[in-house]
C-alpha cells in the first residue's frame, strides 16, 4: 500500500505505511458483521499501539450498548506484545486469559488466538522437526509422508484427498487452512491405521501419530462449529474434547520442561492454544449459564475478517498496490454494505 502511518487522532506520522489494520465486530447470535475501524501501519502495528486501540474500541462499543466478550487475533508477535501489555499470558504456570472489562463492572474480556492459524502453525512446526510429542503421544511427521507415498500408488485409495501439497506445501500453500486441516483429518488417521495393520514398513509405530491426528481433528471441529447441528451444547462431548486437549497441552509443556523433547508446536503456539482453550471454556460456561442453548464456535475465529479482506481485494480490481486513500474508500463502502448483506 502507498500512504502514511495513521492510527487515528494524533497518532499519525510521516513514515510510509504498507499495511492496513482492521477491527471488526462479530455478533455471536446474528449473521451480520460490522467493520468498526481501520488504520494504516508500517508492518505490524506495535504492541503498545494495539493495546491502546483495542481498549479504545471496546470503550466505544460499550457506549453503543455492544457487550464485548472476546478479542480474537492472530498469534503474530505484535499481537502477543499487545497481550503482554494487557497482562494476558499463556504460560503454563501463570496463564491469564481474561481481563476486567474497562466499562462494565463484573464482566471480562477473553483473549483468543485464531484457531485455523494455529492449525497451520502446528503443521509447519511438525514438518520442520519431524519428531514431536503431544502428552502421551509420540508423533512422527514421516508417517504422513509414508502414508501418501504408499496410497498414491493405489487405484482405489484409502485417503483420496491427500496430495503432495498437504504433506510438503510450498511457501504459499503453507498459508492454506484447508490443506492443514485435511492433513489432520479423521480420514488421514484412518489411513494410517489401515496401512499400519497391513504391516506397511515405516508405519509400525504410528499409533501416536494416529491418536494425535484424531484428537486435533476433533478439537478443530469443536472450535470451528458453523451450523446448529455441529454446535457446542451444554453437556456436549465437544466440551470434553476441549478439556482433554487442554490437558494434553499442559502435559506436553510439562514433558518439555522435564526432558526438552520437541513439542508438537512451538512454545508460542502452545501458549496461544492454552489461552484460547481457557477462554473458550469460560465463554461457553458463561453463555450456558445465561440460558444459551448452543454456541457456534466459528464466531470465535477470524474467518469474517479474512472474507472482508478478500472483498477489499476484489473491489480493488487489478490494483495490486493500492493507495491508503483507495483502501479507505473501499473500507467505507463495505462498512455500509456488509450489515445488510445476507451471508
Amino acid at each position: 500500500m502507498d500512504g502514511f502511518i495513521d492510527y487515528g487522532g494524533n497518532c499519525c506520522g510521516k513514515k510510509p505505511a504498507d499495511h492496513a489494520l482492521v477491527m471488526m465486530f462479530v455478533p455471536l447470535f446474528d449473521n451480520w458483521v460490522q467493520p468498526i475501524a481501520r488504520f494504516a501501519s508500517k508492518g505490524a502495528a506495535p504492541g503498545d499501539v494495539l493495546a491502546h486501540l483495542v481498549t479504545e474500541a471496546v470503550m466505544e462499543l460499550a457506549k453503543h450498548n455492544a457487550s464485548l466478550i472476546a478479542v480474537v487475533s492472530y498469534g503474530a508477535g505484535s499481537n502477543k506484545s499487545m497481550w503482554a501489555r494487557l497482562c494476558i499470558s499463556g504460560r503454563l504456570t501463570a496463564a491469564v486469559h481474561k481481563v476486567q472489562h474497562p466499562c462494565i463492572p463484573g464482566e471480562h474480556l477473553h483473549f483468543l488466538c485464531d484457531v485455523p492459524h494455529m492449525v497451520k502453525c502446528i503443521r509447519n512446526h511438525m514438518q520442520r522437526y519431524n519428531h514431536a510429542q503431544a502428552g502421551d503421544c509420540d508423533i512422527v511427521y514421516d508417517h504422513y509422508r509414508t502414508l501418501y507415498t504408499e496410497d498414491e500408488k493405489k487405484q482405489l485409495r484409502v485417503v483420496p484427498k491427500l496430495t503432495l501439497a498437504h504433506i510438503e506445501p510450498d511457501s504459499l500453500r503453507k498459508m492454506n487452512v484447508r490443506l492443514a486441516t485435511q492433513l489432520f483429518s479423521r480420514g488421514t488417521a484412518l489411513g494410517l491405521e489401515v496401512y499400519r495393520k497391513q504391516g506397511l514398513p515405516g508405519l509400525e509405530a504410528s499409533e501416536g501419530t494416529e491418536v494425535f491426528t484424531r484428537r486435533l481433528n476433533d478439537l478443530f471441529d469443536a472450535l470451528n462449529a458453523k451450523f446448529p447441528k455441529e454446535a457446542v451444547r451444554p453437556g456436549s462431548p465437544k466440551q470434553e474434547i476441549i478439556d482433554t486437549f487442554l490437558r494434553i497441552v499442559d502435559n506436553t509443556a510439562e514433558r518439555f520442561c522435564r526432558s526438552r523433547e520437541t513439542m508438537f508446536a512451538s512454545l508460542q503456539t502452545i501458549q496461544s492454544l492454552r489461552l484460547s482453550l481457557l477462554s473458550t471454556k469460560d465463554i461457553l460456561a458463561l453463555l450456558f449459564k445465561e440460558g444459551v442453548s448452543y454456541v457456534l464456535t466459528v464466531k470465535l475465529n477470524q474467518d469474517p475478517l479474512e472474507r472482508f479482506f478478500g472483498n477489499v481485494r476484489s473491489f480493488g480490481g487489478h490494483e495490486e498496490h493500492p493507495k491508503i486513500v483507495n483502501f479507505a474508500y473501499i473500507f467505507r463502502l463495505l462498512t455500509l454494505y456488509t450489515p445488510v448483506r445476507w451471508p
